[in-house]
């Protein structure tokens, strides 16, 4: 069990028998302020914490490792959540944005290596997404991820789970013609594949089009 108030994380461990009770087993330091939350992965080989001091802080809750600080919030981070997979981590900030970042471990032995990416998602306090990431991203670059948060800006965001499927990056979008998108991806309505279409080019050109399709 995870606890927090001042400046430190405290793991705690739950005794069951013969009575039920706690036990202080460490105290995480590495925050400057108070922290507000703290989470686990749904495994529990992951605990993130988020300050005060506007940072989200990575921790290995079994070593008490201080795995990787997260700074990208510009006020404090009131909130932090795992995904099901533990593959990605969400921090909300009273500067009114949530940011998704994106967790790559790889386990040989007893040993976990970690590398946090700069956050996938940024949303503002009205739900929408920020695009400034995409936008300064050439379009080859983008990942599958990149691709369905674009299709989300353009109001299409009930082709992503079939671009997912099909492992569609920025690489194969920059190849994509109507015939593929009817046939491949099953984007049937003409309007839409043209939309695609016409937003393709215009990431291509550094015109970031992102007017979104009615119907």
């Amino acid at each position: 069990m995870a606890t927090c108030g001042d400046s430190l994380v405290k793991l705690w461990d739950l005794i069951t028998s013969p009575l039920c009770c706690t036990k202080l087993r460490c105290k995480l330091k590495g925050h400057t302020a108070n922290v507000n939350s703290v989470a686990f992965s749904a495994n529990g080989l992951l605990l993130a914490s988020g300050s005060f001091d506007k940072t989200v802080i990575l921790w290995n809750p079994l070593t008490s490792e201080k795995i990787s600080v997260l700074d990208g919030h510009s006020r404090y981070v009131t909130s932090v959540a795992f995904s099901l997979d533990g593959m990605y981590l969400a921090s909300g900030s009273n500067d009114r944005t949530v940011r998704i970042w994106n967790i790559f471990h790889n386990q040989g032995g007893r040993s976990i290596a970690y590398n946090i990416t700069q956050p996938l998602i940024s949303r503002s306090k009205d739900g929408e997404i920020d695009n400034q990431r995409l936008e300064s991203t050439a379009l080859k670059d983008w990942s599958v991820q990149d691709v369905c948060e674009w299709l989300q800006l353009l109001g299409l965001s009930q082709y992503s789970k079939t671009f997912k499927e099909n492992c569609i990056d920025g690489q194969e979008l920059i190849m994509m013609d109507s015939d593929m998108l009817a046939s491949g991806l099953a984007v049937e309505p003409l309007g839409h594949r043209n939309k695609l279409l016409r937003s393709v080019k215009a990431v291509k050109e550094n015109t970031f089009f992102t007017q979104k399709v009615s119907g």
